[in-house]
């Protein structure tokens, strides 16, 4: 299932959108990324925009405790992230996940110059 939406009023998104995996092809590498987004985020921002994340059916790394997705300046995807108390904030593997994964995801970000 994805569901997505999405509104920009003059040079700010508002999205969210809802992905639940129906199968996870054990050959896939790298890190969990969700592509597509129609409008990309603003060149500068301090470099990226971070957006609140829910998870079902993700295995955590070690010593880590929290989901981020970040979006990171003039891209069109989003990278979940992992995070904890005293560890750096680092991408999250393809690894982690499995055939019945789920995400939630939220935010505001803003773009160059209105449509």
């Amino acid at each position: 299932m994805q569901q997505g939406y999405y509104t920009q009023i003059d040079n700010l998104v508002h999205f969210r959108l809802r992905i639940t995996m129906t199968a996870k092809d054990g050959a896939t590498t790298g890190n969990i990324q969700i592509a597509g987004f129609p409008v990309a985020a603003a060149a500068g921002s301090n470099g990226f925009h971070l957006f609140a994340v829910g998870v079902e059916n993700v295995t955590q790394q070690a010593s880590r405790t929290q989901f981020v997705a970040r979006l990171s300046a003039s891209g069109t995807s989003i990278d979940l992230m992992e995070s904890g108390s005293n560890v750096t904030l680092s991408a999250s593997p393809v690894s982690n996940l499995n055939a019945t994964s789920s995400f939630y995801v939220t935010g505001t970000y803003a773009v160059a110059s209105p449509t």
